[in-house]
């Protein structure tokens, strides 16, 4: 889904205290609609992903190509 170029990047500065986090709203290799919780890290140019899973109904429908 970082590929998808439709998807949604949003800020989550609600869960972020020490570093910049985002989540990613965007289709799989599957083509399942996800969603993907990250920060960047500097060091070798690194995303760490905190969590991934299933988009709800609800962000699904957030989610148009």
């Amino acid at each position: 889904m970082f590929y998808d170029e439709g998807a949604k990047l949003i800020d989550d500065p609600e869960h972020s205290e020490n570093e910049e986090r985002f989540i990613l709203l965007g289709l799989s290799h599957s083509l399942r609609v996800v969603l993907v919780c990250h920060c960047y890290r500097s060091e070798g140019n690194v995303i760490h992903i905190i969590s991934a899973r299933k988009a709800t109904a609800k962000e699904s429908k957030n989610y148009q190509r």
